[in-house]
């Protein structure tokens, strides 16, 4: 079958909406307030994450390498006028940042901490770096457009938009505050690009109308990865932008395979994703790591799964909605451990860890997921603890 030259990410995927919330509205009806972006970390261009095969593990060694306590943030006293808290980004501090709205639809940027919830200013939440600073976007009340933004407490340092731009957004942050803009222009192919302190690092138009938003990011050493359709191949594939950003790098494929997908980047340059053939038998994507040479190593096959991972390497397979309501870490190639199985306080989970959004170099993790009946739908917090 001839690839498509323009598609969107719903060709990519077997389900892809705006927000991880509008998945959940849709496998179990709940009331969560929809926002209307593209989020890095609540979706991606997914063709699947399932393990078709992993070695066996003994609850023993479960309970020797990763134990969790399970935080409600469901039950969270939430500050008067405002409703659900919807949990988006958690940082080395254990903090957990996320949207609130207050009664009018107006969102605002909200970090819960230490058994408290704090509100500090309108906007949106899409990723977090270590020293604290938020990435996401404004939305212009007269026109509905977003506007890239970021925010230091209750400071907010908008970007500006370059000409022909209409809606741009924060796709990714490192921590010296440098920020990977996703940015729309009507007449054009949307552009990535990075900015720091009022100037354009890099940037680069996508060369078909195919874009995946949640498969690009950028790392502490500035380098970019992504995700493209490429017309001289007639294959998706991952990309990686090294400085000085002159010769970006394609990802290839196993020799078995056709197409690449990025999922994200590590510190060290480690990058996640798939090697696939697109429309092919999904049961036979490879899932796994391209280190800085570009070398890819396969760590599982299978399907209907989406990927996370922190600077340690550490998966987690998360977000079926399909077939499976539970999440998983991968410590390592062809381990899978059911996150559900490592809470020292399982009795305390009111809701089934469907969706994991984020994790920090801890192997903390925040997300959501909803009762067995759908009567809850709410977010959570996995606080690793020390055996």
């Amino acid at each position: 079958m001839k690839k498509p030259k323009q598609t969107n990410c719903t060709t990519l995927v077997l389900a892809e909406n705006n927000n991880i919330l509008d998945r959940c509205n849709k496998i179990a009806k709940s009331a969560y307030k929809k926002i209307k972006i593209l989020h890095s970390k609540w979706f991606g261009c997914v063709l699947g994450l399932a393990l078709a095969w992993w070695i066996p593990i003994t609850h023993a060694e479960q309970s020797h390498e990763y134990h969790y306590r399970y935080i409600s943030l469901s039950k969270i006293t939430l500050p008067s006028g405002f409703t659900q808290f919807n949990p988006v980004a958690i940082d080395d501090k254990r903090k957990v940042y996320g949207d609130i709205y207050d009664s009018s639809g107006v969102a605002h940027i909200a970090v819960y901490g230490d058994g408290i919830l704090h509100v500090l200013q309108p906007g949106n939440v899409l990723t977090v770096n270590a020293r604290g600073t938020i990435g996401g976007y404004l939305t212009d009340p007269q026109t509905g457009n977003f506007q890239a933004a970021l925010f230091r407490g209750d400071e907010v340092e908008i970007i500006p938009l370059l000409p022909g731009e209409t809606k741009t957004f924060v796709q990714s942050l490192n921590d010296s505050d440098t920020a990977l803009v996703r940015s729309e222009d009507p007449s054009a192919l949307n552009t990535y690009r990075l900015y720091k302190k009022g100037e354009t690092l890099f940037s680069y138009q996508l060369p078909t109308g195919s874009d995946c938003p949640g498969c690009w990011g950028v790392n502490n050493k500035g380098i970019v990865v992504g995700t493209i359709f490429d017309p001289n191949l007639n294959a998706f594939r991952a990309i990686r932008f090294l400085l000085p950003y002159n010769k970006p790098q394609l990802l290839n494929p196993l020799p078995t395979d056709s197409d690449t997908t990025s999922f994200g980047i590590s510190k060290s340059g480690d990058i996640i994703g798939v090697s696939h053939v697109f429309l092919g038998d999904s049961t036979k994507n490879h899932y796994g790591i391209w280190d800085r040479q570009g070398n890819f190593k396969s760590y599982f096959e299978g399907i209907n799964y989406f990927a996370l991972f922190n600077n340690k390497n550490l998966i987690v397979l998360t977000q079926n909605f399909d077939t499976d309501n539970n999440s998983y870490l991968v410590p390592r190639p062809g381990v899978r451990l059911n996150i559900m199985d490592l809470l020292d306080n399982p009795a305390d989970a009111d809701v089934q860890l469907v969706a994991v959004i984020d994790i920090n170099n801890h192997g903390d993790m925040t997300g959501y997921g909803c009762d067995v009946d759908f009567n809850l739908c709410g977010g959570f917090l996995l606080h690793r603890t020390l055996p």
